[in-house]
């Protein structure tokens, strides 16, 4: 018969939990330990990490592993642990062994914990800013420093999904779209984040415009225009980057560049078609003024006073009759007609 003097064999339970869940770089974490039911005293704890041991009490007397000095707390009256100044390789489990005073059993409890770094430094790089609508291809590539991390994209507010024309790979950090159309551009960033955090990259703006809406203005704004008068032709595009202008006169170029186009003095050998070509010299695309949707037929003759070079008289004369284009662009022509009348004044067509 073996008789055991003050010494009890009931068991008890230990648990163990981790506040926060989950570690951050630099910050600390407690393994909380719950004994059950409470005890009156402890007489053995010894935390372990990997096989290395942290930290070992035995009645009264702890001891710390060297490398741990001053990294940890330990309560004696709990066998609670605290873990300060964290690093990604604390990561891993933990294990507590505990004696009560009075007893033998020595249960065992393991916890796990995960270490993260905070997710910072996030920014985008694309191979290529300034696209051609309809025709390139762009890549776009998150980076940013953490651990575990997750990557999300957005062009504005609004999140970005996988379709025909784009994808996502290498762990949604690379994103890729074809045929890249002009709302694709507006504003591309990406939100990279983990259990501990999250961080937004500065957006990204493509240039996937121009040249676009080519108009001509022509001041003063009139119909007929008489010989010795000043026409001044203004031309725009929408355009990123800002567009060049180049004038031509029936097909041909001119000596002319810039917005502003200057007929001084008209006479009759400038009627013709006037063009106003706006180019990207990125995309390398050119946008004409002139529409060719504009049409003139006569109708039945009348009799009607024109405005011209003085001495004014009647005359018989065959009217035009002005169909306007049919196409989304605007343009002018400078006409003259020869017919019955000498020196009949020009005609600008404002094709809207």
């Amino acid at each position: 018969v073996m008789i055991y003097y003050g010494i009890s064999r009931c068991g008890f339970d230990v648990t163990v939990d981790v506040r926060p869940p989950a570690g951050t770089v630099g910050g600390s974490v407690l393994f909380a330990v719950s004994i059950n039911p409470p005890p009156g005293s402890l007489q053995f704890v010894s935390w372990n990490f990997g096989g290395t041991n942290i930290v070992l009490y035995l009645s009264g007397i702890n001891t710390t592993n060297p490398t741990y000095t001053g990294r940890i707390v330990f309560n004696p009256s709990t066998g609670s642990l605290e873990l300060k100044n964290l690093t990604v390789k604390d990561t891993g489990k933990y294990t507590v062994s505990i004696q009560l005073t009075g007893t033998l059993d020595q249960p065992q409890k393991s916890v796990d914990l995960t270490v993260y770094e905070p997710v910072s430094n996030v920014a985008v790089r694309a191979n290529a800013t300034d696209l051609v609508e309809f025709n390139d291809t762009v890549s776009v590539k998150c980076f940013a420093n953490g651990s575990s991390l997750t990557f999300q994209w957005l062009n504005g507010s609004s999140h970005i999904t996988v379709s025909e024309r784009v994808q996502l790979s290498d762990n949604n950090q690379t994103l890729t779209i074809s045929n890249i159309l002009r709302s694709d551009g507006r504003s591309i960033s990406c939100n990279v984040s983990n259990i501990i955090s999250s961080n937004m990259s500065t957006p990204l703006i493509l240039n996937i415009i121009g040249p676009d809406n080519t108009s001509v203005i022509v001041t003063p704004k009139d119909q007929f225009y008489s010989s010795g008068s000043n026409i001044f032709l203004f031309c725009s595009a929408q355009s990123s980057p800002d567009a060049q202008f180049q004038w031509h006169f029936n097909g041909a170029k001119l000596d002319k560049v810039g917005k502003e186009l200057k007929l001084e003095n008209i006479q009759q050998n400038q009627s013709g078609n006037y063009s106003c070509w706006a180019h990207n010299t990125v995309t390398l695309r050119y946008q004409c003024s002139l529409c060719g949707g504009g049409k003139i037929s006569g109708f039945q003759p009348n009799r009607i006073r024109k405005r011209h070079m003085a001495p004014f008289r009647e005359t018989r004369h065959t009217p035009m009759q002005i169909t306007p284009c049919s196409v989304q662009a605007s343009c002018f022509k400078v006409l003259h007609d020869f017919s019955n009348w000498q020196q009949l004044a020009f005609i600008i067509l404002l094709c809207q």
